[in-house]
């Protein structure tokens, strides 16, 4: 969606890299913070448990 519209609009390339890169970015953190959350969940339940 975010690239259909920067691809519209005439914006240099070195700002579609830098965004692109943030965009890479935010997905690698998004990533992490699930994995963060699904491994605690996964220690919750499992002191739940025993």
């Amino acid at each position: 969606m975010a690239f259909n519209y920067l691809s519209k609009k005439k914006i240099s390339k070195r700002d579609r890299k830098v965004f692109k890169l943030l965009v890479l970015k935010n997905k690698i953190l998004i990533k992490d913070i699930k994995d963060k959350l699904l491994s605690v969940s996964v220690l919750f339940c499992c002191t739940v448990l025993l």
